[in-house]
Parts: C-alpha cells; sequence; structure tokens
C-alpha cells in the first residue's frame, strides 16, 4: 500500500486514498462465469432467521454484463452476509494491472452496496482480497442514504462503481499468500456481501478489523449485493512453455526437475497440479483413510497439455507400481486392480482408493 502525507487547508474536503477511475468499462473482460451457486442471506441481519432476498437467480450471474440501474434487471441479490461461488469458464491467470473485475447494478456512486471477493485454484480452498474501508464509522449510513460512501475510500470492496463498470482486483496481491492458491490457475470466484452495519455484533470488518459501513438495513426483496457478472481479462497458460514464460520472464530454474522455490515440489508437477514454481505450494498428494483404505486426493490442471500425471505405489520405496494415471484433461485411469478413482469434472480433483497392498504412495509428472 501507498501512504501519502497531506496537508489540511481550510474548507479542504479531502479525497480517500484510492482511486475512483480504474474501474472496468463492461466489455472488457473475455472471460465471465460459466456456472453459478447462491447463499442467500436474511433481508436483516437483526433477524438472522427471518425472510432472504428472493430477487433473481443464480442464472442472472453468469456471463457477460447487462445490468442497468433498474435493481430488476439482470442480478440476483444476495442479502446480508449472502454469498454467491461461480466457476469461471475457463481458468485464469494474473497479469499486467487488473485481472478480475466484479459487476454489481449501482445506480448513484453515493449510494453502494458493497462485497468482499475471494478466489480459488481449486473451488475449495478461497483466499480474500485484502479489503480497507476508510468510511467513518460513527455515524450509521442509513437505508436509503445517497451521500454516505466516498469511492475513494474503498479498497478490494466489489460495489464500489456504478452499473456497468467493474470494480478491479489483481491477482498479484495474492501472490504467495496461501500455499493452496495458484494465481496463474484461479478457477473460482466467491462474492459475499458485507453487512454494513457499525454494530460490531452485526456487521461486516474490512481486512484491518475496520468496520465497513454501507447502507443499512436494506430489508426488502433486493436487499445486500446485487451481482451482475464476475469477468476476467487473461486465460491460464494452458502449454508449459506459456507457463515457464509467465513464471520466469526473465529465465531462471526452469527446467522440469527443478525446485526454484525450495518446496519439494519439481516445477513439471507443479505446472501440472496448479501449482506455483515461485512460491511454496502445498503438498500435492493428500492422504487419508476411508475405512481400512488409504484413499488418495490430487488436483490436475485441467487445462494444461503436454503433461502425464502418475500415481505410483511402493511397499519398500525401492519398487513403484503405476497405480493411476491421465494425460493432458483425460479423464484419470485405475491402472491395476484394487484402485478405484473417481474425479470431479468441475475442480479436477481426483481420489483414488487403493486396497491393494501398498505402504507408500507418490505423485508423478512425465512429459
Amino acid at each position: 500500500m501507498k501512504y501519502h502525507l497531506l496537508a489540511i487547508l481550510p474548507g479542504l474536503t479531502l479525497a480517500g486514498s484510492f482511486p475512483d477511475d480504474d474501474g472496468i468499462a463492461e466489455d472488457t473482460p473475455g472471460i465471465w462465469a460459466s456456472s453459478a451457486a447462491v447463499d442467500r442471506g436474511p433481508v436483516d441481519a437483526t433477524v438472522p432467521d427471518g425472510a432472504t432476498t428472493s430477487h433473481g437467480s443464480p442464472a442472472d450471474a453468469i456471463g457477460a454484463s447487462d445490468a442497468s440501474d433498474d435493481p430488476t434487471v439482470g442480478v440476483v441479490s444476495l442479502g446480508d452476509g449472502g454469498a454467491a461461488t461461480l466457476r469461471l469458464s475457463v481458468p485464469v491467470a494474473d497479469g499486467s494491472g487488473a485481472d478480475l473485475a466484479v459487476f454489481e447494478n449501482g445506480f448513484s456512486s453515493a449510494f453502494l452496496e458493497l462485497a468482499h471477493v475471494e478466489v480459488s485454484s481449486d473451488g475449495i480452498h478461497f483466499v480474500r482480497f485484502p479489503s480497507i474501508s476508510q468510511t467513518q464509522t460513527d455515524t450509521q449510513i442509513g437505508t436509503f442514504a445517497f451521500n454516505g460512501i466516498d469511492p475513494t475510500d474503498l479498497h478490494n470492496l466489489a460495489g464500489k462503481y456504478e452499473a456497468g463498470i467493474g470494480t478491479p482486483f489483481d491477482l498479484a496481491e495474492l501472490r504467495g499468500v496461501d500455499p493452496r492458491l495458484d494465481v496463474s490457475h484461479v478457477t473460482h470466484v466467491r462474492v459475499i456481501d458485507v453487512v454494513g452495519s457499525i454494530d460490531p455484533n452485526l456487521g461486516t470488518t474490512d481486512s484491518l478489523g475496520n468496520p465497513i459501513n454501507d447502507p443499512f438495513k436494506t430489508n426488502f426483496a433486493t436487499g445486500g449485493f446485487d451481482l451482475d457478472a464476475v469477468g476476467a481479462m487473461q486465460a491460464a497458460p494452458t502449454n508449459l512453455p506459456a507457463w515457464t514464460t509467465h513464471h520466469f520472464p526473465t529465465g531462471g530454474a526452469t527446467g522440469d526437475e527443478e525446485d526454484p522455490d525450495g518446496d519439494r515440489i519439481p516445477n513439471l508437477l507443479e505446472y501440472a497440479t496448479a501449482g506455483d514454481p515461485v512460491h511454496p505450494s502445498g503438498p500435492p498428494l493428500q492422504f487419508a483413510y476411508s475405512g481400512p483404505s488409504p484413499q488418495l486426493t490430487w488436483r490436475k490442471a485441467n487445462n494444461r497439455t503436454g503433461v502425464t500425471l502418475i500415481l505410483q505405489g511402493s511397499s519398500n520405496l525401492v519398487d513403484w507400481t503405476d497405480l493411476a494415471s491421465s494425460t493432458d484433461s483425460a479423464a484419470t485411469s485405475g491402472l491395476i486392480l484394487g484402485v478405484a478413482v473417481s474425479e470431479t469434472a468441475q475442480d479436477s480433483l481426483v481420489t483414488a482408493s487403493v486396497t491393494a497392498n501398498y505402504t507408500f504412495f507418490r505423485l508423478k509428472a512425465e512429459r
């Protein structure tokens, strides 16, 4: 974050710390969400078991932005604390500048309904963009207050702009934050309504722990954040040369077996499992028991070509047997009796239950 020292002059109204001219026009993204699941919140957070919002449907958040300042057009209302989880049509990557844009149907720059944004590389583990609200927290912004929020007081909070202009998010801010997130292979985006009450027992806070003040209550069918669309600008690399250039633009330890971040996962395996080769990633192979049988789970980057992933088993750490494998985006297949494989189509998570007699397991990538 950049900090600025401002001289306070008599009669001068100072803007906040953040730009209000970095919005993304609705014709800019080339990639949009292809599916959405919505968990609506109540119309009134003070009555958590009361009525939930009812306007729109998950389908209204799919595809290109089409909202207007007419609240009845093209949006799904999330309600207080409600959330929408969207799968992008193709995995996307960190590029130059903003990478994602979240669109709401705001009709005034002074009446803004806000939301947190999180991203995931597997649809399971989500990482939140660090948000900041510098809006005053002494007086609650009311239901129909049209002068309560200055967009320059907001950072990484969706809903900062009016209909047709998306709030930008830069994946570079999350690089290396969580070993389970690869910012060159983001598959899902989650949008979570901010409960704008300054009551600490009800309201949402920013990444610094400050209350986020936005219109409250919004106790009607269209209450809370009205999600129009989520767009992205750059598709994730689909072949090894493009992936290598993306992560190593000036060269370096780019060999298949090299491990520049020291996480004991070689580059080719990082490529195949949506890992980050320059920041430590979590273990690509997870182990658990399902009854008496070991169960192995791993993620494969379904959009990437030129690589084969192989699950191997051993009883002595010397002799290894191929148990299951996949090449490129083809489904993973069990290779011997005693290995049952399942795979989620959307999230590219592979699970192998092994009843064959093996004690040790490893995941291998090869060209």
